[in-house]
């Protein structure tokens, strides 16, 4: 450290790159892609400093992260492949209390927000940072209420979206409505319990790892799922539904609901980047009728 210190911006070689990209893998056991992300962080910083002025040399960290994705690739990961959870698994966790697992105050956010991950597709900090003006109310029985991701706490520019909500999932953000303090603003939580956290301040970063603690204790340590695959299984059932007759869980609507780029060029550059409330509203209807196992539906049904 003391060395580090003593440079001047000018003074860090290809060489000492070389060897600070060696020494974090190899010396401090940091994974590949984890240091690829360093990297390109110190990378930025020095373009910053040669804009401004501060040195006139070649950036150093140039080229610095090459070849770590594929060299990530041969990582060998304890769990294997991240997936859907099964059936059983699911069944699991829906029955399970998550407050008597550790988890002490965080029990009902797991409880709601692995629930609504499974309903909506919408990735975790999109829920943990939901608030009462991202939902979507509408005093038309025959309208579903939503949710609106928006760009603060869209991961890309293709999460920004609006998700219809399914009479069970409308059932817990109106339990979470109800039990917000009387007058409160349009930037109220409704998971008030999910402090941001994290180097990027996250709502969804103790909600993360609160979840891990919950989902190992019923599943194990060895089971490779995460909260990421409350979206694995939306794809899951909206493709279950498709095969099942349901047209409109196209993998276009898919891609609309959980904010994903469609990969075909004519999807993603000439199709209507909103298909309408109709559409994707019938969509999560037959989803959840067609693609979500009936156990499944039951257990949710009682949420």
């Amino acid at each position: 450290m003391a060395h580090v210190h003593s440079l001047r911006l000018s003074d860090v070689t290809k060489r000492e790159v070389s060897g600070f990209r060696e020494w974090m893998i190899q010396t401090k056991g940091i994974q590949p892609l984890t240091v690829g992300f360093r990297l390109s962080c110190l990378k930025s910083f020095w373009d910053w400093a040669s804009d401004a002025g501060l040195t006139d040399a070649p950036n150093p960290w140039q080229g610095a992260a090459r070849g770590l994705k594929r060299r990530a690739e041969k990582v060998v990961k304890p769990n294997g492949e991240k997936r859907p959870f099964t059936e059983a698994e699911l069944l699991a966790l829906l029955s399970a209390d998550p407050q008597t697992n550790r988890n002490g105050k965080w029990g009902p956010a797991i409880y709601d927000t692995f629930r609504l991950g499974l309903l909506t597709g919408a990735r975790q900090n999109e829920l943990a940072s939901l608030t009462m003006g991202r939902v979507i109310q509408s005093d038309s029985l025959n309208v579903l209420w939503g949710l609106r991701v928006t760009a603060d706490v869209g991961k890309t520019k293709s999460a920004i979206r609006q998700i219809p909500l399914h009479p069970i999932a409308r059932a817990i953000v109106e339990r979470r409505l109800r039990a917000l303090p009387r007058g409160s603003g349009q930037e109220v939580l409704l998971f008030p319990e999910c402090v941001p956290g994290g180097r990027d301040e996250k709502h969804g970063h103790y909600l993360s790892k609160r979840f891990a603690t919950f989902r190992q204790t019923i599943l194990g340590k060895e089971s490779p799922t995460d909260f990421h695959s409350t979206r694995r299984c939306f794809a899951t059932f909206m493709a279950a539904a498709l095969a099942n007759g349901v047209s409109e869980c196209s993998e276009l609507v898919r891609d609309h609901l959980i904010g994903h780029r469609p990969m075909a060029l004519g999807s993603n550059t000439y199709a209507a980047k909103d298909l309408g409330w109709e559409l994707y509203s019938r969509a999560i209807i037959g989803m959840a009728e067609k693609g979500i196992p009936e156990a499944v539906r039951s257990a949710l049904s009682t949420a």
